[in-house]
């Protein structure tokens, strides 16, 4: 709908925050090469454009599907860089969700203890804030890599 929207209004940076909307559901679809290149795309287009409006949690998204890729080291860079956006901004509210992803870095890698370190301090951050949605989302992280802690 916002994609078809957005084409009749000629409203070209909304099309493209579609894109962004896309590429994050063919990620969680199970595509993550096509997701993470048509995110990939779509952020560097709204950051040429100036329009940085959650860049920051899309660099998360872009990231989960580079470790669905098996692409680690590029996870890890772009969620280094959203959480030093976030520190020099100040912008603090994704800071949970973006350390919840680096976590998932952390399993991929098979740092599976430090990755329960990095989800306390998300769950902890997310518990200040009042973040219901991304407690929900770091508890059951958590809870994945301790029954597999305990299953192995």
């Amino acid at each position: 709908m916002l994609r078809a929207y957005t084409r009749l209004h000629s409203l070209d940076v909304w099309r493209t925050y579609a894109d962004v909307f896309e590429g994050d559901l063919l990620i969680r679809r199970g595509r993550p090469e096509e997701g993470t290149a048509l995110l990939k795309t779509a952020i560097q287009s709204l950051r040429k454009g100036g329009f940085v409006l959650y860049d920051n949690v899309f660099a998360g998204v872009l990231a989960e599907g580079q470790i669905a890729c098996g692409r680690l080291d590029d996870a890890e860079t772009n969620v280094s860089e959203a959480l030093n956006r976030c520190e020099t901004s100040g912008e603090a509210w994704c800071v949970p969700e973006l350390l919840r992803v680096r976590a998932q870095v952390r399993v991929a890698q098979g740092f599976a203890a430090e990755a329960v370190c990095l989800l306390d301090a998300a769950l902890k951050r997310a518990n200040s804030q009042g973040a219901i949605a991304w407690k929900r989302k770091i508890t059951t992280d958590l809870d994945i890599i301790k029954r597999e802690r305990s299953d192995g």
